[in-house]
């Protein structure tokens, strides 16, 4: 249980995310992906770290949001 969605990368088949800030929205692989946009949950790593995020001390990548990471994950395969 979380409103943080940073902890959406961590759902998977066998872990949902209750967000109780969002009215109970439980989030399922496949919401988290309406959600924002990416192919999986895990991507959530990589499009939460794209943009600087001073909060969290990450510097990110210069130029690139989190519309441009999502971006990068639909056309760009990662090995």
């Amino acid at each position: 249980m979380s409103s943080d969605k940073d902890m959406m990368q961590l759902v998977t088949d066998r872990v949902w995310m209750l967000n109780p800030a969002k009215e109970d929205t439980i989030y399922d692989p496949a919401k988290v992906k309406r959600f924002h946009g990416s192919r999986t949950p895990a991507d959530r790593r990589f499009i939460s770290r794209s943009p600087a995020t001073p909060w969290d001390n990450i510097p990110g990548a210069p130029g690139i949001g989190e519309k441009g990471a999502v971006d990068l994950l639909t056309t760009v395969r990662l090995a």
